[in-house]
């Protein structure tokens, strides 16, 4: 399991939670979703952790993604837990051959067949410097600028957006 979402409340399914991991059981490895996980009513010993492997069984459910199933929880087993060491080179030998080389591979893909699970690398420095957000950021982040990737030369077009303003509306005080 790679992602744990946090818990929703429906009147369907009750409390429940979404997670996504690696399908290890393919070559190559595939994205899975599995909903819903009602995780809090799961007996102790089927509460996985996040980066742990388990098996269960899946059927199909009414999500048409790929890569959906619902679960059957009563069938959990919890394996081994991968470990940090070696600067994760464990978990980045399943998880490097997902990564894509950009949002629009991702988007192709979804266009193909409804896939909507994917890794990708985000190249943040480029996307401050090119919208010019740097200032913005590093407020938000209570660092300089120019720590962000903007270039020195760009001072003047760091733009802050405007502040917030309250906007009356109708009916309401």
């Amino acid at each position: 399991m790679t992602v744990k979402a946090y818990p929703t409340v429906s009147q369907q399914h009750g409390e429940a939670v979404c997670v996504a991991g690696i399908r290890t059981d393919v070559i190559p490895h595939q994205w899975v979703r599995l909903f819903p996980v009602h995780y809090r009513d799961l007996p102790e010993e089927q509460q996985f952790k996040k980066r742990e492997f388990i098996e269960l069984d899946v059927q199909r459910g009414s999500d048409t993604r790929p890569e959906s199933y619902v679960p059957i929880l009563e069938t959990i087993r919890r394996g081994r837990v991968l470990g940090t060491g070696d600067g994760w080179a464990e978990r980045r030998t399943i998880v490097d051959p997902l990564l894509q080389s950009s949002l629009c591979v991702v988007r192709r893909q979804r266009k193909i067949d409804g896939t909507s699970l994917a890794l990708e690398r985000p190249a943040i420095g480029m996307w401050i410097k090119e919208r010019g957000w740097g200032a913005y950021i590093a407020r938000r982040r209570r660092e300089s600028p120019w720590s962000l990737g903007v270039d020195r030369r760009q001072r003047s077009e760091v733009r802050t957006p405007a502040p917030r303003r309250r906007v009356p509306i109708a009916g309401r005080s």
